[in-house]
């Protein structure tokens, strides 16, 4: 509980205004529950009427500061593309799943080295391209140049 008379006033503020956000985004989860609703049920006049509603409750929370501008940009958009494709949920990158780690213990048994478990979990090398050391033997060294003369003396 706080001491000073400014911080009591400050705690009153605080769960007023934390009391009207919460009704702001009460109206913009309800707004948006009825606009998915109407896409679903393919009625042209309700999508259009829901949309419409739907942004004009997140221009409102905007203006009141409770949501940030581009949020409410990004929602518009998918709420725009999903009226547009008649697509009830918007698509969504999945991440990928990366594969489990790899076990400092040996895979197979056997194995007693982390090298004998590379050599057997290497891929192949493709023969298109020649090794390092086979290419520099192939080739004639380079000509070293030749040392400058100095241009000062005659």
């Amino acid at each position: 509980m706080p001491n000073l008379k400014s911080a009591k006033k400050r705690l009153r503020q605080n769960e007023r205004c934390a009391e009207v956000n919460k009704r702001v985004k009460t109206r913009i989860k309800s707004t948006r529950k009825t606009f998915l609703t109407a896409v679903s049920e393919g009625d042209d006049a309700a999508k259009n009427t829901a949309y419409s509603s739907y942004c004009s409750a997140l221009d409102k929370a905007v203006k009141s500061g409770v949501i940030k501008k581009n949020n409410a940009t990004r929602n518009k958009t998918r709420a725009a593309h999903m009226l547009e494709h008649g697509i009830v949920e918007p698509a969504r990158k999945m991440n990928k799943r990366k594969s489990a780690p790899k076990p400092d213990a040996p895979i197979a048994a056997g194995v007693e080295s982390s090298d004998e478990v590379a050599a057997l979990t290497a891929k192949p090398a493709t023969e298109a391209a020649p090794a390092a050391e086979e290419v520099a033997a192939d080739e004639p060294a380079a000509k070293e140049p030749a040392a400058k003369e100095p241009a000062g003396e005659e």
